[in-house]
């Protein structure tokens, strides 16, 4: 499966509905905010407020292998400070926002497949826009 040229807040994989292998991300752009809004319930959401976590630009869930990350430009300007290049999350705790946020499980007991970015191809001309 080939995801080329797209703009989104990020990018994830699906592990409760089953495991996703093969993909391939191809020059895209994955600011790792959303755009703030009003929900269903009347509350607002703005990502750059920390108000919702885990914040990411690229998450491949469990069980997401052999998944290909090729010249994507990640990050938001200006709105990076105090995220970490490789997010790794623990039983119950989510992980700190993560420009990478490989082997991540959103299923209670959260923990870690390592597998997944054991697996993964990150290459090519990568930007993080971080500054």
């Amino acid at each position: 499966m080939l995801f080329e040229g797209n703009y989104s807040f990020n990018t994830d994989s699906d592990q409760t509905h089953g495991n996703s292998i093969y993909h391939t991300y191809f020059r895209n752009y994955f600011s790792g905010y959303r755009k703030p809004f009003t929900a269903l319930d009347g509350a607002h959401v703005d990502d750059t407020s920390g108000c919702c976590r885990p914040l990411r630009a690229i998450g491949a869930h469990a069980y997401a292998y052999w998944m290909s990350f090729i010249g994507n430009v990640l990050g938001t300007p200006g709105q990076m400070t105090g995220w970490t290049y490789d997010a790794v999350g623990g039983p119950n705790a989510f992980p700190p926002a993560g420009i990478w946020m490989l082997g991540y499980m959103d299923i209670t007991p959260q923990g870690y497949d390592p597998n997944v970015a054991a697996t993964a191809i990150r290459d090519g001309k990568l930007r993080l826009r971080h500054q």
